[in-house]
């Protein structure tokens, strides 16, 4: 009797089912990587706060719009109907995406080819504040850039542009030290003057001196 033939078949008994990625239906990632929350100010773009109440607001907006938009899809973020809610878009206009380009290389120093690894694709998403933050894509995840909280990406949109180029209070999410007001820079010049005049010799005065230098932040400054 003959042996019955092997066949073979390129097809499995039983096929492993494989998930397929939907992008649109997935939840979305931020990424805070090349995150720059420090501000800057330069003739043409300037992203201080008017005062330190402004700036310590925005922290907690910026914190609340995060874990509301973490919780949604790439398609609820973009959906049109959302957009009074998020004003999540793509930033399509030459002038908008060269200018936050020379923001990224001249403001926060970011290497020329790590910009050009973006492909010149930025978006944007605002704050219940007003403020826009820029960012790039990559499937679902978020690549945070910067903050434009005085909406200078689009001049000709922003609202009492010259007030906002005047601001110069530092954004609280970057460890900036806060300015010192008038008063407390006379009282600090007067305790750097004391230590200077102190013999650090004698041991009672260089304990002194060792308070004064931290109350000021001495070693952090001027050492």
């Amino acid at each position: 009797m003959k042996p019955k033939k092997i066949t073979t078949s390129s097809v499995p008994q039983n096929p492993i089912k494989t998930k397929k990625l939907v992008i649109d239906k997935e939840k979305i990632i931020f990424n805070f990587t090349l995150f720059n929350g420090n501000s800057i100010n330069l003739d043409y773009f300037n992203n201080y706060y008017l005062d330190l109440h402004h700036a310590i607001n925005a922290v907690g907006i910026f914190i609340e719009k995060i874990k509301a938009i973490e919780n949604k899809t790439l398609k609820e973020v973009f959906d049109s109907r959302n957009k009074r809610q998020a004003h999540c878009h793509i930033i399509e206009t030459k002038e908008e995406i060269d200018l936050i380009e020379k923001i990224l290389l001249e403001g926060y120093k970011f290497p020329e080819n790590r910009i050009k690894e973006f492909e010149k694709t930025y978006y944007q998403f605002s704050l219940d504040n007003g403020s826009r933050i820029i960012f790039h894509k990559i499937d679902n995840i978020f690549i945070l850039l910067f903050i434009d909280n005085n909406h200078m990406i689009y001049k000709n949109k922003s609202r009492n542009i010259k007030i906002k180029e005047a601001h110069k209070f530092p954004s609280l999410l970057a460890p900036n030290k806060i300015p010192y007001t008038e008063e407390e820079n006379k009282i600090r010049t007067e305790i750097i003057t004391l230590i200077s005049m102190c013999d650090t010799k004698n041991k009672e005065v260089k304990e002194i001196v060792d308070i004064l230098k931290e109350i000021i932040d001495y070693q952090d400054i001027y050492v």
